[in-house]
């Protein structure tokens, strides 16, 4: 089943929302560092069901995806 994840990046913190077939909405705050982002991710990857990531950074986001 495919999973969607959009992630609403600030300076301080990101907003996740994580939206699946036939199941509740979900969010999550966590730090807008890529480690967090990335750490996030994987441990809502599952085998064989395909994850899209949508993102926006606002102009304040300071955040650098080095």
């Amino acid at each position: 089943m495919d999973k969607f994840i959009g992630f609403d990046i600030d300076n301080k913190k990101t907003v996740a929302c994580v939206v699946q077939k036939d199941q509740k909405d979900r969010f999550a705050t966590l730090p807008s560092t890529v480690e967090a982002m990335r750490k996030f991710l994987q441990q809502e990857k599952e085998e064989g069901h395909p994850v899209h990531l949508t993102f926006e950074i606002s102009g304040q986001g300071g955040l650098s995806l080095r």
